[in-house]
């Protein structure tokens, strides 16, 4: 009977952690995306403000994506997503 208690305590505490985990980040994406819908922000004053790009790839869908350095070791490069000349996200590539 112990054990049977101690595992479901232990399938209870994953769900929970794995819960945690998922839905600061798509809270966290879904405010940068408002965000950028009620503080709209052309090209040049992202420019201005994070200087020039280290590249920039148009992408299928009419996006372009500027990617501003320096690399961070742990999160990657901050990029931004760029529809009609307005800022419409922000993210960070990765490792």
């Amino acid at each position: 009977m112990n054990k049977k208690i101690a595992k479901t305590s232990l399938m209870i505490a994953v769900f929970c952690l794995t819960i945690s985990i998922s839905i600061p980040g798509q809270a966290l994406a879904s405010w940068m995306a408002s965000y950028y819908k009620t503080h709209p922000m052309s090209t040049d004053q992202l420019r201005d403000s994070w200087g020039k790009p280290v590249n920039v790839i148009q992408m299928d869908n009419g996006v372009e994506k500027m990617i501003f350095g320096p690399k961070d070791v742990v999160i990657g490069y901050t990029y931004f997503l760029i529809k009609d000349g307005i800022v419409v996200d922000k993210n960070v590539t990765g490792n």
